[in-house]
């Protein structure tokens, strides 16, 4: 009786001890698939967050964004006396790309002119889709000069793309610098206006605030 007893109390203990690893394995696997589905979770909400501030053919930021951004920029400006350059671009007669070439080549334009404007800045420097074929870019500089060197060299970037078809394309510039008082839209307006110069001067070119 007593061998039956230690028998059986040694295949019970070996029943517990082989179902008490099942269930940490079981435990540990359901453990790692949770962490699994919790990075995912969080790589899928940083898309989602990424991609409600960028522009979906582009690329670059958005209008809802730069309005955020420039907000923030201006206050941080007061309060260390520094400023910041706003370039208001446009693509010139992009309608008529549209009109002779078709949408997908007007998109293949936007898109590449897009990539030409932030590859030719710095990374921390911000470009965003402000509407259509404009875009803005924001510059932590201080000197008129810097900037106009800065908007000149991209601008003769732009104007050496070439897209099929032979399509070459030029672009007009609006430059303000941020002073106490601006806000995003007042930044906005003042480049709008020097760009609205460029465009009814020539074209294919930068013009300044004065």
């Amino acid at each position: 009786q007593l061998i039956d007893l230690l028998v059986a109390m040694l295949v019970t203990f070996s029943g517990i001890s082989i179902l008490a690893v099942y269930v940490s394995k079981s435990y540990q696997g359901e453990t790692n698939r949770i962490e699994q589905l919790m990075k995912e979770l969080a790589f899928n909400n940083e898309k989602l967050e990424e991609s409600a501030i960028r522009d979906a053919l582009t690329g670059v930021y958005n209008r809802r964004f730069l309005t955020d951004f420039l907000e923030r920029e201006l206050k941080s400006c007061v309060e260390t006396n520094s400023h910041v350059f706003v370039f208001m671009l446009d693509i010139d007669f992009f309608k008529k790309v549209n009109d002779q070439y078709g949408h997908g080549t007007g998109d293949e334009v936007l898109k590449v002119f897009a990539k030409t404007v932030r590859d030719s800045l710095r990374p921390s420097d911000v470009v965003a889709r402000y509407g259509g074929e404009e875009f803005v870019a924001v510059l932590h500089i201080e000197d008129y000069n810097a900037a106009f060197a800065i908007a000149e060299r991209v601008r003769l970037a732009i104007s050496a793309l070439e897209f099929r078809y032979g399509l070459k394309i030029t672009s007009s510039f609006g430059v303000a610098k941020s002073n106490t008082k601006d806000t995003a839209e007042s930044i906005l307006d003042k480049a709008d206006v020097c760009l609205y110069k460029a465009k009814q001067t020539g074209r294919n070119k930068v013009v300044m605030e004065e």
